[in-house]
Formats: structure tokens, C-alpha cells, sequence
């Protein structure tokens, strides 16, 4: 079978599409394609089908665990304490950093934020 997106994806890694999207984002990687290369600004135009090189796919094969803590991580709901804690700022600066970016701050505080950067 051809390494799809959507094979790699849900049948290798058993992620989340988005998370690799996501970590490519957040980490400037390019995605490698047998016949392209997409550039971090290009994510958004992956299909399920297009194929990816064998060595991209062995580079992801090799950080899966790393992946799946990412994609835990990711979807995971937060405290304004937790994240400041994490990142070593004051409560207000990461409420504040929120705000600013219109991140609806939940019931408690609760809220999923683990990919953006201060």
C-alpha cells in the first residue's frame, strides 16, 4: 500500500490528520511528498491521498512516541496555572496573551492552548 496521508496518518502514527499538520506547524517542518514538497504555509492544501516519501515516513515512524505525546498534549485541556507554570510567566501574562489572541477562556479556566507560543 502507498504512503497516503490518511494511511500514514490513521493506520501507522493512529493520529489525529490535524497533529501532523499541527507539529509540522508548530516545528517548521516541510512535508515531504514523492512528487512535491509543501512548505509550513502550504499544510492546509494536503489531501488524504498524496503520497509521502519513504524517508518522511521513516522520520515520523521513528519520533512516534514523540507524536503521540504531542497529540496528547495538544488535545488536552489546560489551566491558566499549568500553562504558566510550564512556561515560567505570571497568570496574568498567559490570560492576557490569551485575550489578545481571542482564545475563549473557559468555565475554570480550562482551556486547550498547548501549541501556541508566548
Amino acid at each position: 500500500m502507498e504512503n497516503t496521508f490518511k494511511h500514514v496518518t490513521r493506520n501507522l502514527l493512529k493520529i489525529r490528520r490535524s497533529t501532523l499538520k499541527n507539529i509540522c506547524k508548530d516545528f517548521g517542518i516541510n512535508i515531504l511528498f514523492r512528487f512535491k514538497k509543501l512548505d509550513v504555509e502550504q499544510i492546509e492544501n494536503i489531501t488524504d491521498d498524496d503520497v509521502l516519501e519513504e524517508n518522511f515516513v521513516y522520520f515520523l515512524m521513528e519520533n512516534k512516541t514523540f507524536i503521540e505525546f504531542y497529540e496528547s498534549d495538544y488535545y488536552s485541556d489546560k489551566t491558566i496555572e499549568t500553562i504558566d507554570n510550564k512556561i515560567q510567566k505570571y497568570p496574568e501574562t498567559v490570560e492576557d496573551y490569551l485575550k489578545k489572541i481571542n482564545i475563549n477562556l473557559k468555565v475554570k479556566h480550562l482551556i486547550n492552548i498547548s501549541h501556541l507560543m508566548l
